[in-house]
């Protein structure tokens, strides 16, 4: 008698082989997950260097404040006038420009870790970018951070120290 269909022991084999490929590509797609969000944070970065920082520093030099675009734009409102911001970054004070401290940043969700330019493996807390604030000379120009800094440390510490950092950004 002939019988068509998978044995048990057949469909058994093909779960453990699905489950094995699962477990293979699920941190994988955690890690593209993560890159996507980093990606977000170099754009807008890339963004702000590229467009944005040249059209608040040339109001800036036209308003008569020799380019410093603190006296332009200090809040996320200000700032959403020239761009859109991502939703990884949800705060901004443009006061901090050319101090080394972060002017833009936002949280990262628990549980990411990162290698900081030390080299250290640590749990990666915010997203964070610096700006400079640019003179009658030369334009601002920002970087972008992942930091073990959460938000309230990002307002006395500044993003030069190696063991709290990984640049995504040169």
């Amino acid at each position: 008698m002939k019988r068509s269909g998978f044995t048990m022991i057949e469909l058994i084999f093909v779960i453990v082989i699905l489950g094995i490929l699962a477990a293979v590509a699920l941190p994988k797609f955690i890690g593209v997950g993560n890159q996507a969000h980093d990606a977000k944070v170099v754009d807008f970065t890339s963004a702000l260097n590229r467009s944005v920082m040249p059209q608040i520093w040339g109001q800036a030099m036209s308003d008569g404040f020799n380019g410093d675009i603190t006296k332009e734009v200090k809040t996320k409102t200000d700032l959403e006038k020239y761009t859109q911001i991502p939703e990884e970054l949800t705060d901004v004070n443009m006061t901090y420009a050319g101090t080394g401290k972060a002017v833009v940043w936002g949280e990262i969700p628990a549980g990411r870790t990162f290698k900081t330019d030390s080299g250290q493996e640590t749990p990666a807390v915010t997203y964070a970018v610096t700006c400079t604030k640019g003179s009658a000379t030369s334009s601002p120009y920002c970087k972008a951070y992942i930091t073990n800094l959460n938000p309230d440390q990002l307002k006395s510490y500044t993003l030069t120290n190696p063991n709290y950092v990984k640049t995504l950004t040169k």
